[in-house]
């Protein structure tokens, strides 16, 4: 019969919308994923620049071993010009034929200005500054002060790989740096890590509350002093701040090289604020700034340092002020202790 409607012969075929709790249930379960994923992705990025510039630093630990096996010597770490209009040498300009690098002149008339061997991928406000150099030479945990004062690298004497009695593995060849300036405005005094040196006035400028830096010479006595000043960095000296330091960025290639431009002291830890102490007298000041320019990256906690058996390590902020500056030092015989 025509009027039989038979009950399996119909299916509902009615569509049901998409209510609000489920759009929102979906845009949790998304933002909770992207929470979640971005986070990794940046970690691993951040790795990547990382294991990048160690890299870099390994190129430069094999140079220096294959410059000591051309000229039966290290470089020196003083600079001077070569002539025919072309820039002053460095320790790391000395360096380039074994990195698969023009010389010096070649570069300066090819009108180069970035070398991406020589920038930490990290450093992304350096990217900008020409003949920028992410990397830094050792130049001891106390620059006037004795058998402190003994570099691997030295600017008017000649040194081997077997003057580094210390050992080789426990002896620091390069470090990083950062390479760009601040504006000069009061906002920089906050940065962390600081990236050049504020000119401050410190409240007392007696040697007990500021570290000078020829004296105490030993590594112990040194360490109570540093922690002095970077108590007067980090927190006294902030209220005090008038102007900052003329820029110290370190480059690979300058009309006149300055030794203090790529070169770092062991004297304060990775990262440290980084001041310099009005009202001393001139000598003093200078070496106070020398002694206390300390490697820095914008790596998280920490540096990549290469040693001299090539082999490179991260060490943290927070590295022991002892052990810090026993890797400093080429013939100091102190007790290194183990890398973290």
């Amino acid at each position: 019969m025509q009027g039989i409607i038979h009950s399996g012969e119909r299916k509902s075929r009615c569509k049901r919308g998409v209510t609000l709790v489920e759009v929102i249930v979906v845009l949790a379960v998304v933002g909770l994923l992207l929470a979640l994923l971005v986070p990794a992705i940046q970690s691993s990025r951040n790795a990547a620049r990382r294991i990048q510039c160690a890299n870099h630093l390994r190129q430069l630990g094999l140079a220096i071993v294959n410059y000591h096996d051309a000229y039966s010597s290290l470089p020196l770490s003083d600079s001077w010009s070569v002539g025919n209009g072309c820039p002053g040498e460095s320790l790391i300009s000395r360096l380039f034929p074994y990195l698969g690098i023009n010389n010096l002149c070649d570069l300066m008339r090819s009108d180069v200005t970035t070398l991406p061997l020589l920038i930490c991928p990290a450093d992304g406000e350096g990217q900008a500054t020409p003949c920028l150099l992410s990397y830094v030479v050792n130049s001891s945990p106390g620059r006037g002060s004795g058998s402190l004062a003994h570099p691997p690298f030295e600017d008017r004497l000649v040194t081997t790989m077997s003057d580094i009695t210390d050992g080789l593995s426990n002896t620091a060849a390069f470090s990083e740096g950062l390479g760009t300036r601040g504006d000069g405005s009061p906002t920089e005094a906050s940065r962390t890590p600081l990236r050049y040196p504020w000119m401050v006035v410190v409240a007392s400028l007696s040697e007990e509350t500021l570290a000078h830096p020829l004296w105490p010479a030993s590594l112990a006595e040194r360490t109570a002093q540093t922690e002095h000043s970077i108590d007067d960095c980090n927190h006294g000296s902030r209220a005090f701040i008038s102007i900052p330091r003329p820029a110290e960025v370190a480059r690979w290639r300058n009309d006149q090289f300055s030794e203090g431009t790529w070169t770092y002291s062991h004297w304060l830890p990775p990262n440290s604020a980084y001041c310099y102490p009005t009202g001393r007298q001139e000598i003093d000041n200078n070496l106070f700034l020398d002694n206390s320019r300390r490697c820095a990256s914008d790596h998280l906690g920490g540096v990549n340092v290469v040693f001299f058996d090539g082999r490179v390590q991260f060490i943290n902020d927070r590295i022991d002020r002892v052990p810090w500056r026993a890797w400093g030092t080429r013939d100091g015989n102190e007790p290194a202790g183990d890398l973290p």
